[in-house]
């Protein structure tokens, strides 16, 4: 058929701006003209002054949209075709409204050869000669994987996550990329998983950049951007290869799994990864955030209010320490900044900084505002910390970032998470909590009188983890028959991650490691995330404690501290172990991570299995084991003493009055929400 033959119309509403320019050249091919509209108010005005051949729309438009769109042109024609083309077309609910009013209904990004067949149809085209897609014109060649040079060991990968309404700000990005930048870019945007993707298209025109089909096996080149193909999962190996996977037959989130990508490269790439969220509905990728600023990786999420839906922006926002919110335009530039930042020098001064210079004004200015003093915590881990702020900050030298600390408390409060945000995962390293399952099953047959258990899990982060004890403890008493009362109490200084642990609701990402079986059980499918049930999320207390400076809790049977213990100085690890062994009844359990001992405290305890870091207590011949609490370091006389004799004149004689009364009248003090659940407590419990 040649382009002359050509003569009928479509009208084609979208609110996508890139999406109508590919499609527009596409349809073009099929029909001869092509007029497009914005929004569905825009179509309606449209199709009664052009009186098209065909309509192809949208569902989800601004001012009118697509399901209204529909209804009335029905009203006005109720022969001419109607095609949806939406990522919404497994959604029943908006589909409904309009059944028996559309001719077809085509997932978005649509199968070309599906759609040129769909039009043909419609418009009784002759398909007497074939018509070519709509060309790629900037995408390259890729050879096959084992033809691959692989890159330098320094290359920046760029996770990029996105959903609905996505490819208007996935365009604003790509534009802004820069060239020679020794960064490749991922993307990752939840596809129809039956449907060819278009994106490769849609993005080529907006970059000068190869942008390619992501292959299974090949190795990652700077300065190109991949895209996932439908259906697939992205992630990456140690070799900077590209590696695809199938979702697994029960996976009802989206794909690809923007969390696995992000993980992926937190995990191998550290602080040489970036992740960007855009536009979309849900949740995904917000865990894989987090594991990137814990890996000491740089996290950017588009600024909400430019965002078409910002449910992923806001919930990566409120879930981990998005180091930078921006307009998706402007992302270049800091990409840009990111890749030429000297970090490697900065973090060599931080890690062989001395006592009393500015680490010292740092702490002083955490432990000011936060009551929380870090210089117990290993200097090597705060320097990492401050590393990522600085490079964020852009302040090049330590004097240089204490004063940005001092003239921005929203910086105090972001190191401040930064410092604390951790990354865990239900059941993390399955062989041990197989030898804690056998090591609680001996505890409890020798504890058959007992008729309550508890537990506490210090340093709880978001939860997984206790969940994760807890889920192990019924299960035992299940198998045997067994009635006995189980609490809980996780606690953590991190409010932020207490949040999440309180809501239980986790991504695909992070339950990885429990079994089918296990997750019909004890939880349910809410919103796309998995979400403890209730008979699980009743035995477990949430709460703000310092393993530092807060009493510790009493006449606990099992002690989980799994990987805090590590990151505190020698001091500070001294002061934690016989707070241990006096929060635990005489044989109770203590359970660490796999790179933490009892050494220097096997008078407190001895192994019971010692691969898997499972101790008991040994009964002390004394009432109590006397413990000190470490000494805070000394803040800089400049910080505390001003700042104690500032805050102290601020107090009027009534609140001083009340303070030293609550200290007289109220040693023991506990607080609970209208759910019972302890936030706060002081004193003994």
């Amino acid at each position: 058929m040649m382009m002359e033959d050509l003569d009928k119309t479509i009208l084609f509403i979208d609110d996508e701006q890139a999406t109508r320019d590919v499609y527009t050249d596409f349809f073009q091919r099929r029909a001869g003209t092509v007029i497009t509209a914005a929004n569905g108010q825009q179509g309606i005005d449209r199709f009664l002054h052009h009186k098209p051949d065909l309509v192809v729309t949208d569902i989800r438009m601004p001012d009118s949209n697509g399901i209204e769109l529909i209804k009335r042109i029905r009203e006005l024609d109720d022969r001419v075709p109607i095609v949806i083309i939406s990522a919404y077309v497994d959604e029943d609910y908006l589909l409904n409204e309009v059944k028996g009013l559309v001719d077809r209904v085509v997932g978005k990004p649509a199968d070309t050869t599906e759609l040129s067949d769909i039009i043909d149809e419609l418009l009784g085209n002759r398909c007497d000669t074939e018509i070519t897609e709509p060309e790629n014109v900037s995408a390259v060649a890729v050879s096959p994987a084992s033809e691959h040079e692989k890159a330098t060991d320094d290359l920046i990968i760029v996770g990029i996550g996105a959903s609905a309404g996505g490819l208007e700000a996935l365009s604003a990005l790509v534009k802004g990329l820069p060239k020679n930048n020794n960064s490749a870019y991922l993307v990752a945007q939840h596809l129809s998983p039956t449907h060819k993707t278009m994106l490769v298209d849609l993005l080529s025109r907006d970059t000068h950049l190869p942008v390619v089909d992501a292959q299974h096996g090949q190795y990652i080149q700077p300065d190109t951007v991949y895209i996932t193909p439908p259906n697939k999962h992205i992630e990456i190996d140690a070799d900077d290869r590209l590696v695809l996977s199938s979702p697994e037959s029960h996976s009802f989130s989206p794909k690809p799994s923007v969390d696995r990508l992000f993980i992926s490269l937190a995990s191998l790439k550290k602080e040489r990864s970036i992740g960007i969220i855009l536009s979309g509905t849900g949740s995904d990728g917000a865990q894989g955030m987090r594991a990137i600023n814990a890996e000491g990786g740089i996290t950017i999420a588009q600024e909400p209010t430019t965002a078409k839906y910002d449910g992923m922006p806001l919930a990566a926002i409120n879930n981990c320490s998005v180091d930078i919110v921006i307009d998706p335009a402007q992302i270049g530039a800091e990409l840009v900044a990111l890749a030429n930042f000297p970090r490697h020098k900065v973090l060599r001064k931080l890690q062989f900084a001395q006592p009393n210079d500015e680490m010292s004004t740092i702490f002083g200015m955490l432990y000011q505002k936060k009551k929380v003093d870090f210089s117990f915590y290993k200097r090597s881990t705060i320097g990492r910390r401050i590393d990522r702020r600085m490079v964020t900050t852009k302040a090049t030298t330590l004097r240089e970032y204490v004063t940005t600390l001092r003239t921005d408390d929203k910086e105090v409060d972001a190191l401040f998470n930064d410092i604390l945000i951790g990354v865990t995962s239900f059941f993390r390293d399955p062989d041990a909590f197989a030898s804690l399952r056998k090591a609680l099953s001996a505890y409890l047959d020798d504890h058959i009188e007992s008729d309550d258990l508890r537990i506490w899990v210090p340093g709880t982060s978001t939860g997984e983890e206790a969940y994760s004890v807890l889920i192990t403890i019924m299960e035992i008493l299940e198998a045997r028959n067994r009635q006995t009362a189980i609490r809980l109490f996780a606690t953590d200084i991190d409010e932020k991650a207490l949040r999440i642990a309180r809501k239980g609701a986790y991504g695909e990402a992070s339950l990885s490691g429990i079994s089918q079986a296990l997750l019909r059980k004890y939880f349910e499918v809410v919103d796309h995330e998995f979400t403890v049930k209730k008979e699980l999320r009743e035995h477990v207390v949430f709460s703000y404690h310092n393993l530092l400076a807060d009493p510790p809790f009493k006449n606990v049977d099992l002690v989980v501290c799994r990987n805090l213990l590590i990151y505190l100085t020698p001091d500070a690890q001294a002061y934690a172990m016989p707070t241990f062994h006096y929060a635990l009844l005489n044989n109770g359990l203590l359970f660490l991570g796999k790179s933490e001992n009892t050494s220097n405290f096997e008078h407190f305890f001895s192994p019971v299995d010692k691969r898997a870091k499972i101790f008991k207590k040994i009964p002390s011949a004394r009432n109590d084991i006397v413990f000190h609490q470490p000494k805070p370091f000394s803040l800089p006389p400049h910080i505390s003493l001003n700042a104690a004799a500032e805050q102290e004149s601020n107090k009027s004689f009534k609140e001083m009055v009340a303070e030293q009364a609550a200290r007289l009248l109220l040693p023991t003090l506990v607080i609970t929400n209208e759910q019972l659940e302890l936030l706060y407590k002081k004193g003994e419990l």
